[in-house]
Order: structure tokens, then C-alpha cells, then sequence
């Protein structure tokens, strides 16, 4: 578990040997599986589910935990002017896979954003557990105006 949430391992080995014998183990995670905690705290157990089961217990020796491959943080949100088109703008953050997003805006902060209404049709937008960037979206011609994410789930 990590945060509370179940985290199944994509391979899972019995410890002992169809001649008795004890063997090592490897679990395997899958990088979806722990894509909400990166960045993040994350505690690892080992252990039996019952631990008062002294018939079970378990003996480890020279644990060790590999990580493989680069793994980054999502990208912040950042709007950045569109160079070609005054007054428009890029916007760019990392996304979820699985997840649709709504670009929101308002001209007034003391309203949740979750209540700002879609801005120029940029609703629905899939995750892809990448970064994502929508591009030449018109700022409006506001003295000043919001823009925010909602992430609206599966």
C-alpha cells in the first residue's frame, strides 16, 4: 500500500520452491501503478497479513529497492505568451493518463474555479500521462483574467 492505496505487484512469486526450498522473490510494479505518488512520500512494508501467524513468518535479508528508468514529476501548469499571436497564449502541464481536463477561466478570483466556466471549447481534454500542450488559445481581452485546470476524472 502507498498513501492508503493498494498497490498490486504485476508479478507475484510463491517464497518457497516446489522442492521446499526457499527462493527470491521479485515484485514488479507497474509505472501507472505508482504515477500518483511520484514526487511524493512513499512507504514500503514487508511483511505477512497476519502477523501474529508465527508459522508464517517471513525472514528478510539484503532488501533492496530498484527503480528503473527516469521518472519525472508531472510538469507544472505554465501558460506562456504565443510568440506568433499577440494576446494569445500556450498552456502546457503534465496530465494523467485516464484523466480529462477542462481549460477554466474568470475574470474573478473569489469564485472556485471548479464553477469557471470552459474557456474557448477547451473541454474534455485526455490525459496521456505525458505532457500535454494546447496551443494559440485566445487570452481575452480582459485588464486581467484566471486560468485553471479541472480534472474531471476517468
Amino acid at each position: 500500500m502507498a498513501d492508503g492505496v493498494q498497490m498490486t505487484p504485476s508479478e507475484i512469486v510463491d517464497p518457497v520452491a516446489p522442492d521446499g526450498s526457499f527462493q527470491m522473490i521479485s515484485r514488479t510494479y507497474d509505472a501507472s501503478s505508482i504515477a500518483d505518488h511520484i514526487g511524493g512520500e512513499m512507504t514500503i512494508v514487508l511483511g505477512v497479513e497476519d502477523a501474529n501467524d508465527l508459522a508464517n513468518r517471513v525472514i528478510f535479508d539484503n532488501v533492496s529497492l530498484e527503480i528503473e528508468g527516469a521518472i519525472a514529476p508531472p510538469a507544472a501548469f505554465v501558460i506562456a505568451p504565443t510568440p506568433e499571436s499577440p494576446g494569445n497564449y500556450n498552456f502546457s502541464w503534465g496530465s494523467k493518463a485516464g484523466v480529462l481536463y477542462d481549460l477554466v477561466s474568470s475574470t474573478d478570483l473569489s469564485i472556485a474555479p471548479a464553477t469557471w466556466p470552459v474557456w474557448e471549447g477547451q473541454t474534455d481534454i485526455a490525459g496521456t500521462a505525458e505532457e500535454i500542450t494546447i496551443s494559440d488559445i485566445p487570452g481575452g481581452n480582459d485588464a486581467k483574467r484566471f486560468f485553471a485546470l479541472v480534472e474531471k476524472g476517468q
